[in-house]
Formats: C-alpha cells, sequence, structure tokens
C-alpha cells in the first residue's frame, strides 16, 4: 500500500512539473525559443513581435516604442556582430543590418503620422530581410534561422553553365520565381517606385523583377543625355530624350519580359520581369535566392536568365517549413547588338 501510494506521489508530481513548464513555456515561449541565442537577435525577435502584436492591436504607442527599439538595435547591435571574417559577407551583413535601420526609422515616422497600414509593409519588408540574413548565415538551426518567418521559405542556389560548359562565377540577376499562387492576403504594390538608374551608360540594376501594376522610375543619374524605350510586347513606350538630373516612370500594368534600351546608347540594355505575384527572388553573386512567406500548396518554380534557357521544378510545400533547390541553368544566347527605335542599326558607337 505504503509503495502505492509512493508512485502515485511521483506521478503526481510529475503531473505538476509538466503542467507548470507548458505554463512558463506559453508564457515565456519567445525566450524559451531563442535560448542561447545572441542577444542582439534576442533583442531584435523581441521588437519583431512586440511590432506584431502592436499592429494587431491597433495600439500606435506600442508599435511606436518597438519600432525606436527596433532602430536602435539595427543601427548599434547588428553592426557589432562580426559573423564573418571574409570582408565580402561581412558586408552583405552590414547591408542588411543598415536596410533594418533604414526601414525602422521609416516606421517611426510613419506611426507619427498614425499611418499604420504602411507600418504593416515595412515590417514585412523588415521579415524578408531577416529571413535572408538568415538563410545565409545561419546554418544547422532552423528553427532559429526562420524567425520571423510566416508560412513557408523556400531557398537555394543557381548554377549557371556557360556556352562552353564551364561554371559561371558570377551567378547574379537570375530570377527565381512561383507560378500561379493563390495569396489570400492579396498583392501590395511597392512602397516606393523601384528605380532604374542611368549612369556611365548603363541601366542599373540591370535586371529588375516587380509585381504588375507596379510603376518604375528611370532617373538620369548620368551627365550625358538619354533616352529609355522598349519594344516589348509586355510593354511598348519611349521616354524620348531627356537631359541629366530628370526622371521618369513607367507603369507595368502586365506580367512579362520588358527588354529596355537606350536610342543613343547601343550597348545599353536592361531587363523588367514583371510577375503575376510578389513570390519571387534575385540571385546575389553566390547564385543564393530566398522566398518567404510562401502559403501552403502545390507550385512551379521557375528561373529567368538573360543568357540561358528557363528552369522548372514542380513543388510542394506546407507547414511553415524551408525549402532547399539546386537549379542548374545552362546559357544558350549570346549577346546581340540592338537596334535602334526605328528597327535601324545605329550609325555611330555613341
Amino acid at each position: 500500500m505504503r509503495g502505492s501510494r509512493r508512485i502515485s506521489a511521483y506521478l503526481l508530481l510529475i503531473s505538476i512539473v509538466l503542467l507548470v513548464s507548458s505554463w512558463l513555456f506559453e508564457i515565456y515561449g519567445e525566450e524559451q525559443r531563442y535560448f542561447n541565442a545572441h542577444p542582439v537577435m534576442l533583442a531584435l525577435s523581441k521588437a519583431i513581435t512586440g511590432l506584431e502584436k502592436g499592429l494587431a492591436g491597433d495600439d500606435s504607442a506600442a508599435v511606436l516604442s518597438h519600432a525606436k527599439t527596433l532602430k536602435k538595435i539595427a543601427g548599434e547591435g547588428l553592426l557589432s556582430i562580426k559573423p564573418q571574417k571574409n570582408e565580402d559577407m561581412l558586408q552583405l551583413f552590414n547591408e542588411y543590418g543598415t536596410k533594418i535601420n533604414s526601414l525602422s526609422s521609416e516606421m517611426v515616422n510613419l506611426v507619427k503620422k498614425k499611418n499604420l497600414a504602411k507600418v504593416s509593409q515595412l515590417v514585412e519588408e523588415v521579415r524578408r530581410t531577416c529571413i535572408s540574413c538568415h538563410m545565409k548565415f545561419r546554418t544547422g538551426n532552423d528553427e532559429k534561422g526562420l524567425f520571423p518567418l510566416l508560412g513557408n521559405v523556400i531557398t537555394g542556389k543557381v548554377k549557371i553553365l556557360k556556352l562552353d560548359g564551364e561554371k559561371r562565377t558570377d551567378r547574379s540577376n537570375v530570377v527565381v520565381f512561383l507560378d500561379r499562387v493563390n495569396n489570400d492576403a492579396g498583392v501590395s504594390l511597392p512602397r516606393k517606385n523601384p528605380v532604374v538608374s542611368q549612369k556611365n551608360r548603363t541601366f542599373g540594376p540591370r535586371v529588375v523583377p516587380i509585381v504588375k501594376g507596379t510603376t518604375v522610375d528611370f532617373p538620369n543619374d548620368d551627365i550625358i543625355f538619354h533616352n529609355v524605350f522598349s519594344l516589348s510586347k509586355t510593354q511598348i513606350f519611349d521616354l524620348d530624350i531627356y537631359s541629366p538630373g530628370k526622371s521618369k516612370s513607367v507603369t507595368f500594368p502586365r506580367s512579362g519580359w520588358v527588354k529596355i534600351y537606350c536610342n543613343i546608347h547601343p550597348k545599353m540594355v536592361g531587363h523588367i520581369i514583371a510577375l503575376d505575384n510578389p513570390f519571387f527572388s534575385l540571385t546575389d553573386q553566390k547564385g543564393i535566392f530566398v522566398i518567404s512567406g510562401v502559403p501552403d500548396g502545390e507550385y512551379t518554380l521557375r528561373t529567368w536568365h538573360e543568357f540561358g534557357n528557363e528552369v522548372r521544378k514542380r513543388i510542394q510545400v506546407s507547414g511553415s517549413s524551408r525549402y532547399n533547390y539546386l537549379l542548374e541553368i545552362q546559357e544558350d544566347k549570346k549577346f546581340v547588338q540592338h537596334k535602334n527605335k526605328f528597327g535601324k542599326r545605329f550609325k555611330s558607337k555613341y
């Protein structure tokens, strides 16, 4: 009898411990989840969580407080972390920190203007920035690496083979995107117009993926005149000649590939890739892509490359998980000198 009571007491004690542990995890879940994380990252996660809760409760005071905290963390804390000895990677990490600092500064100003709707867009940009950073700098820790993800994350690398079969070292400017995504949240246009600058007789960036309906600015940041135009079926336009310091804009209402040129400088070539949804990524020099916040479902993962064949891969994602893919592109095109907007060859090499 006495042994039975002792066993019952042990069972009762174990039940109490489990109950208390569950209760503590519910209250301090964020702290438990990021136990042993870098203090700066823990503070960053708390600030993002606070922003989400403040926006959900329409609490301007809370949003302002957490936006200020986020700005301080990005401006001081993130820049104190040295995740890599490699200078290029360290510069990339600092660029992520600088971007979060800039976004949080905008948040503070927007909250003061009572514009919480645009603050929500900024939080989503911070979310995507954090996820992209984590995918490139964190290894062996999916749980910490996925925060603050909502939905699934599709990441991986693109391998590019030249016409002669040699591997290309610079694997940037490949657009990786999802086809036909049912997005219940709808498609929001960017807060700011993407910019394609004209400088040193070059378009920069050379490749710009956008959501259809987006307006793109084309500033002349050069010291000479330019004339941006396109004869692509997706969007035909001609901005005519305009001087340094001036800027013109074009809206792209349809999805598709738009090749842009300058009617004065034959070597100036750029590309606008207008897509149906925001689930896309532009690869960096290492060929890394990150598409975050993807809802559960079956999709076609596709690529676009200026000189390469398209790659298509059927995928299925669910459960707010990470999916990693290696995509191989074989180049099958060479650069071809374009003609002017009248369909004629350029008379000079100016």
